[in-house]
């Protein structure tokens, strides 16, 4: 016959909402045929918590109901207190469920006592499953249990609550739990109320909490100076790469190279070596462009000097009836300079011989003008460009 609680429960399930909270059976005096019929909801529905305590549990019905849970990944948390029929065998079933499962991640355990032996395989099976939370409560932990159960645990990475109320402990085992404090790091809360450990054995507890926390500031502490000193190795880097610039090393030139010394990136037989440090040179400055003579203004006294002297030449014109006459020394008109320009020679080598002077050219009375006659007393100037 169903248990009228089950079926008060499967009217109020809803299975599209994903895991259903609860689903207690506390009090329930579960069979043989009990724990097959649960089976079936289990190939359905899944529980955040299915509540066992209490319910008559004996080797046989809770073997079955150990394997059903861990095969169907039923609950992420399980009561299984107050089941005093559970033997040895029983102890097996659990842990093996503990160790497959990878659903259940809270355990709670009230009774029945818990000996050397199983507390150590249950210290085992916890290191290699999910389970997070741990309640253990009634169990009389005390010495020998105790001691295996902290010395599995202190290389387990998952646990983070470890609850050790009413398992008559003394100060000897407040001094494991205070070891297991020292090499296990991940466990955040420890219960371990209402034992007799007495004011030495909470010392051994605090002096373990407060080493704790002494690493873990120092950790922080290096973890920090070593975020700061990787942030200033990687400023300092982009400071040299910035000042550097070797992203693309090209050829260092100078003001006074010529465009035709370039090797073209083809033939340049310096590309498959290794590349050599770049070395900088600072930048040169080309001289600056001379500035071109200034163009003298004839002053306003000059040009009128200019204007009465053509003045004076055309009315000495016009008195010689159209005969130029040219004045001695040049000083009132304008006098014709002869000049010798000499051509700009190379240096003389055997492919450039040297050029003969060129002759002096000298005025005929072809080269004066029609009714001109040349002064006896002006000298012809010769004018020449010598090659410096």
């Amino acid at each position: 016959m169903p248990l009228k609680t089950v079926l008060d429960h499967l009217q109020t399930v809803d299975v599209t909402k994903g895991r259903v909270p609860l689903l207690s059976l506390k009090d329930q005096h579960l069979s043989y045929s009990g724990c097959e019929a649960l089976e079936e909801i289990f190939k359905h529905v899944q529980y955040r918590c299915i509540d066992l305590s209490h319910s008559g549990l004996d080797d046989v019905t809770a073997s079955i109901m150990f394997d059903i849970i861990e095969y169907y990944e039923a609950a992420q948390e399980l009561d299984i207190s107050d089941n005093l029929q559970m033997s040895g065998k029983s102890w097996t079933a659990c842990i093996n469920m503990i160790k497959k499962s990878q659903a259940l991640n809270v355990l709670i355990m009230r009774g029945p006592m818990i000996t050397n032996f199983q507390a150590n395989n249950l210290a085992k099976a916890l290191n290699t499953s999910a389970i997070h939370t741990l309640k253990l409560e009634h169990c009389v932990l005390s010495q020998e249990p105790i001691a295996s159960l902290c010395s599995t645990l202190k290389r387990n990475k998952v646990l983070r609550e470890l609850w050790l109320a009413h398992n008559q402990l003394c100060c000897e085992d407040a001094l494991q739990i205070a070891n297991l404090l020292r090499a296990n790091l991940y466990i955040q809360l420890i219960d371990i109320s209402n034992n007799r450990i007495g004011d030495k054995g909470v010392d051994h507890i605090v002096s373990a909490i407060v080493e704790q926390a002494v690493y873990f500031k120092e950790v922080q502490e290096k973890k920090r100076k070593s975020d700061l000193l990787t942030f200033s190795d990687l400023s300092s880097s982009l400071n040299s790469i910035n000042s550097a610039k070797n992203y693309f090393p090209q050829r260092a030139f100078r003001s006074s190279d010529s465009v035709s010394s370039v090797v073209s990136p083809a033939t340049d037989p310096d590309l498959d070596a290794s590349p050599s440090p770049l070395t900088l040179t600072p930048p040169v400055t080309p001289p600056s462009t001379p500035a071109l003579p200034a163009c003298e203004t004839p002053t306003t006294e000059e040009k009128q000097m200019m204007k009465k002297k053509v003045e004076k030449a055309n009315d000495t014109l016009e008195a010689t009836n159209g005969i130029t006459t040219f004045v001695g020394a040049a000083e009132e008109a304008a006098v014709p300079v002869y000049t010798t320009v000499q051509q700009h020679q190379p240096d003389n080598d055997e492919t450039n011989p040297p050029l003969p002077p060129s002759p002096l050219l000298l005025p005929t009375p072809s080269m004066l003008p029609p009714g001109a006659v040349a002064p006896s007393n002006l000298n012809l100037v010769e004018m020449s460009t010598k090659h410096s």
